[in-house]
């Protein structure tokens, strides 16, 4: 239904030098538009999930670690949006 590559490859970019080996265990799918997925990494955790702006698929994820860290990230096919939870 969705064409979700745009989104995979600039999440890869973005996201596999900061991850390393962790960002190949993550794929892109419509079923994560129904339920998101958990990632545990050192100290935290990291939360994805599909959310739809209007129509079109953006990746949502939420990267939290005990050493105040609290990001929430916007993938969609063209960009990386990213907002702190901690400066509100």
């Amino acid at each position: 239904m969705y064409d979700l590559e745009a989104i995979e490859r600039m999440f890869h970019e973005f996201f596999d030098p900061r991850l390393g080996e962790l960002a190949e265990e993550i794929e892109i799918t419509e079923d994560l538009l129904e339920k998101g997925k958990t990632i545990h990494i050192p100290f935290g955790f990291f939360k994805y999930r599909l959310v739809l702006e209007g129509e079109k698929p953006v990746l949502r994820i939420r990267v939290t670690t005990r050493m105040d860290t609290n990001m929430i990230y916007l993938v969609d096919g063209e960009k990386v949006r990213i907002r702190d939870k901690m400066r509100r």
